[in-house]
């Protein structure tokens, strides 16, 4: 007996600036979250009568986080007042952080080895929320060897030195007998002390081993240890009347400054939209999804049938929804506001919200 396949879209948005301002509910952020949750039989009752337990592929995909995914889905839900909605709340499964994607990375090739982290926050927790063992974070670098940055760093902090000598199962004297060597560095949110951070990543990216160079005059290397960094958005929308810059121009900054002292071009792992590897992280996940319906629907097949991104950051959620070959929907309530379209990176539609996208979405797909 064949399998009798059903198409259904899958939908991916953005979240500031789609869904939310800051800690404001965007309205009809509220009421697609709310729509979209329901079961197919409810969305499109003459086609899917009978699809009383599918719903659409949904997948909230931004370049926030600085929390873990558990704490984030809260965090969404007490701003659109879901909390306690068990019907139409945002589930784990549903939310991809900028930090998602890098999980296997860090659990299948650095279990075992020494990881610089950091980023806004307490980037210590989300390392070891993503797996990370022997991991040292950018201020406990900075307090152990407080030379690297003498402005502000006079003196060695014992307490920190006994902490990190433990977690990395070393004594206090081996730690402190040269700069620590670094396999990788992952920078897990908006880093909030640009100078610290820039003058402690270019000492380490030095050499090809992560360990600080003995010398100003760099030696020859084909490349510095890697360094992965979780976005490349250059501005958002909060409450604010003008975009606010983040983590991409830190990006800059820091290649900009790299290549000022040591003539070199650094490299960074990007991850985050417009990453590719994300998007293509983002597609698996829907797919994964999909796949959970059909284990429990035998004799019926899902597929998605187009991949829909939303998003108010031409820069960011358009030009990679692009690249990735998915319908991109350009939305004016946050980065983008004015004019018929972004003219660098032009969304295949342009709506005024996320709920007159979604109704768009369901025109093209026949889902009305």
């Amino acid at each position: 007996m064949e399998q009798e396949i059903i198409k259904v879209p899958a939908i991916i948005s953005d979240i500031d600036g789609v869904l939310i301002l800051g800690p404001t509910p965007i309205q009809e952020g509220t009421e697609v979250i709310k729509m979209i949750q329901k079961p197919l039989s409810e969305l499109a009752p003459s086609r899917f009568a009978d699809e009383k337990e599918m719903r659409l592929p949904f997948v909230l995909l931004t370049n926030g986080g600085g929390m873990s995914e558990d704490n984030f889905v809260l965090k969404i839900n007490k701003i659109h007042n879901l909390t306690d909605d068990e019907v139409n709340k945002v589930r784990k499964e549903q939310i991809i952080l900028n930090y998602t994607p890098l999980k296997s990375v860090i659990q299948n090739q650095y279990q075992d080895k020494v990881i610089l982290v950091g980023g806004h926050g307490k980037s210590e927790d989300i390392a070891v929320y993503m797996g990370a063992k022997k991991y040292i974070t950018v201020t406990e670098y900075l307090n152990i060897y407080p030379i690297i940055a003498p402005i502000k760093y006079q003196k060695q902090c014992q307490d920190t030195i006994k902490e990190v000598s433990q977690r990395l199962g070393m004594s206090p004297e081996q730690l402190l007998k040269d700069h620590l060597q670094i396999s990788a560095i992952f920078i897990l949110y908006d880093p909030d002390k640009w100078e610290e951070y820039i003058q402690l990543i270019t000492d380490i990216l030095t050499t090809d081993d992560g360990s600080i160079s003995k010398t100003q005059y760099l030696p020859q290397f084909e490349q510095h240890i890697p360094l992965y960094c979780v976005s490349n958005d250059l501005t958002y929308q909060d409450t604010f009347r003008l975009p606010r810059i983040v983590f991409g121009c830190f990006n800059i900054a820091l290649k900009s400054v790299y290549k000022l002292l040591y003539n070199r071009e650094l490299k960074i792992n990007q991850y985050g939209k417009p990453s590719p590897l994300t998007y293509q992280y983002a597609e698996m996940h829907c797919k994964n999804l999909i796949q959970e319906y059909n284990k429990k629907s035998p004799g019926k097949k899902y597929e998605i049938s187009n991949f829909y991104m939303i998003g108010d950051n031409p820069s960011s959620d358009i030009q990679g929804a692009n690249n990735a070959g998915w319908t991109s929907i350009l939305v004016r309530t946050g980065v983008f506001k004015f004019g018929e379209n972004s003219e660098q990176f032009p969304a295949k539609y342009v709506c005024q919200n996320v709920k007159e996208a979604i109704q768009l979405i369901f025109e093209l797909e026949n889902l009305k």
